[in-house]
């Protein structure tokens, strides 16, 4: 099933006799409070500048940061494209299952809720990957995490902060959610909870990461299942239906994404995503700053300490990455056309 998001006006009205019963009353009971802001959070007793960096990687990415906001476009791609990280060698971070597509099908359907998804920008693919391995030093520079369950027939309402229009969305891509309300179920379909530049929402997995075009820029593709941790999936579906059809980060500087900045959930970011989530089910502290956590936080830097359960080793289920010298030709190819049209 292809799980597409659509503006709500693209949604017929529902005939009241064929209205569908609400949700059920566990799940409105387990609703979760307003998304906390870093004044509602105890404050953290680290000294380091973020609650997920030590003071000199919160130094280095302050002054790299710099450095890349000041530069002109064209230079600033360029640089990123360079000098991010690659994930090649790929046995350097787990099993290679790529080699295998009948594997990573297989591995894809036996995603359970809580695991995760890593992903890692090709060189020249993406500035946005680019700039963000760069700023966290990094190879790892997107995550989302998988919910398995299902699409209802019930449409439930937008629970989402969006604003008052004075600040706008920082991505054109945004897209609005779609109103059915998402069940979590372990006897679903694996799902992707992920915010991304159209904002948080439902992917089905299998689809996003193999055949969407949004994850062409994804050169390389892991997954990391989380063990030894039991999840409420009722309070994990009202949470879904309290940050689905959120925007993308907006408040922090691009390059000081991952500060205090971040710190309003009112929009948020890939990791403070995943972070606030798993806050949420009681795996991470909670008066640590989501917004803080950037993606490599879940790979290979900076690790989070969970106050429970285990996360696996990375497993490769897609190595695509090009060589850089054919990736800045080709950029440099691309450029060229631009001009010329």
């Amino acid at each position: 099933m292809v799980v597409v998001c659509m503006p709500t006006s693209a949604i017929k009205p529902m005939d009241p006799a064929n209205e569908p019963r609400a949700p059920p009353a566990a799940v409105l009971a387990a609703r979760p409070p307003p998304l906390p802001t870093q004044g509602d959070q105890e404050p953290s007793s680290r000294a380091s500048a973020t609650d997920f960096m030590d003071a000199s990687s919160a130094q280095r990415m302050a002054v790299v940061g710099d450095v890349l906001s000041k530069l002109d476009p064209k230079t600033h791609n360029a640089m990123v494209a360079a000098l991010s990280k690659r994930a090649a060698p790929y046995d350097q971070w787990g099993p290679n299952l790529s080699r295998y597509p009948a594997t990573v099908d297989v591995r894809i359907d036996a995603l359970r809720t809580g695991d995760l998804v890593l992903c890692s920008s090709g060189p020249a693919m993406s500035w946005v990957g680019n700039a963000i391995q760069v700023l966290t030093d990094s190879t790892w520079n997107h995550v989302a995490m998988v919910v398995r369950g299902r699409l209802t027939d019930v449409e439930e309402e937008d629970q989402s902060f969006h604003g008052d229009g004075a600040n706008p969305k920082r991505w054109a891509k945004h897209k609005r959610r779609d109103p059915r309300h998402f069940h979590v179920c372990e006897s679903g379909k694996p799902h992707l909870l992920e915010a991304s530049g159209e904002g948080v929402h439902i992917y089905d997995l299998r689809h996003r990461l193999l055949e969407d075009p949004a994850y062409d820029e994804y050169a390389t593709v892991a997954v990391r299942s989380l063990s030894e941790a039991r999840l409420a999936p009722e309070r994990l579906e009202a949470w879904i239906a309290k940050v689905r059809g959120t925007e993308f980060e907006k408040e922090a500087p691009f390059h000081a994404l991952f500060t205090e900045a971040a710190s309003d959930c009112r929009s948020m970011h890939c990791a403070e995503l995943v972070t606030a989530t798993y806050q949420h089910l009681g795996l991470v502290p909670r008066h640590l700053c989501a917004g803080t956590a950037p993606p490599c936080a879940y790979a290979d830097r900076h690790h989070v300490r969970l106050k429970r359960g285990r996360l696996g080793p990375l497993e490769i289920v897609k190595a695509a990455e090009p060589p850089l010298d054919k990736a800045m030709a080709a950029m440099a190819c691309n450029r060229e056309k631009s001009k010329s049209v």
